[in-house]
């Protein structure tokens, strides 16, 4: 969700850089076409457009693990973590976070077929307007979903209303072994990006380091960035779902968490063999992370 990502946006101005939020969709052909010049987001979806990391560098990680949520029908009783309940369900899922949907029942010994789990996006009608948080809702509302895979935004709209209950919240140990290291979101840019314009790779860097420090010690900065971004009912949640994942703001990539992000790929049919830490991630800022 993105009020980690205002943030930073306020962050970047106030450095004085003429910065934008734009939407994700085609952002990474943007990336490479020069129109758009950092995305944030799992990084796993920029191979569609950056093959094996040819052209694109993970600059740092917004904050740490697999941070989606499986969220179904509050009627079905579903006991957390029981991820067997899916059985003969219908799920919402976008393309890209859809992937890590799809190895998470995988891992938990489910075959979709065999158990008959579909998995499909959910249809815009279902969103209101351009803000997207109640579409998850709106679905099992009108009866065409069992469940959806999303932000924290989406799962805690879904309990607050007494409409779905979470059955699992990977980065937090829900979900079968090895799935809290399927992704994590990233900062990614170009490689044309660090080498014109490094020194504004580094500031971003700093900016969004800066932010996660903010965000930990002050939730509530979090409301007063996003107000321009976000309705009011989303805006009075936003200082408490930070406050409860400001445990996992941390600009690091490890090695560790390269490489599971690769096997991830690579699982998933997006990357064809291994690629080397430094393909894959812009070492030479690694330095910032920690300042």
């Amino acid at each position: 969700f993105n009020a980690t990502a205002a943030v930073e946006l306020g962050f970047l101005k106030e450095q004085g850089y003429d910065a934008e939020i734009v939407p994700m969709q085609g952002g990474w052909k943007e990336m490479r076409d020069g129109g758009v010049q950092f995305m944030a987001g799992s990084p796993y979806s920029a191979l569609q457009v950056f093959p094996n990391w040819e052209g694109a560098k993970i600059l740092c990680a917004l904050s740490q693990h697999t941070y989606w949520f499986l969220s179904v029908r509050s009627d079905l009783g579903a006991k957390r973590g029981d991820v067997s309940v899916v059985k003969g369900l219908k799920l919402g899922a976008s393309a890209g976070p859809g992937m890590g949907l799809r190895r998470l029942l995988l891992d938990s010994g489910l075959d979709l077929e065999r158990d008959n789990v579909t998995i499909e996006p959910i249809p815009d009608r279902f969103a209101q307007g351009h803000v997207r948080s109640q579409i998850g809702v709106n679905a099992i509302k009108h009866g065409d979903f069992d469940g959806y895979w999303g932000n924290g935004m989406r799962a805690e709209i879904g309990v607050r209303e007494g409409v779905a209950d979470v059955l699992a919240d990977v980065r937090r140990g829900d979900g079968p072994p090895g799935s809290m290291d399927y992704t994590f979101p990233a900062l990614t840019t170009s490689d044309r990006m660090i080498a014109e314009q490094p020194e504004v790779v580094e500031a971003t860097i700093r900016a969004v380091v800066k932010a996660q420090k903010t965000l930990k010690a002050d939730p509530s900065r979090a409301t007063e960035a996003a107000r321009k971004h976000f309705p009011p009912g989303e805006l009075e949640l936003i200082a408490e779902l930070v406050r409860r994942d400001s445990p996992f703001y941390e600009a690091t990539v490890s090695d560790y968490k390269a490489a599971k992000l690769n096997d991830f790929a690579r699982s998933m049919g997006l990357q064809a063999g291994p690629v080397p830490y430094e393909q894959v991630v812009a070492r030479q800022f690694k330095h910032l992370w920690t300042e």
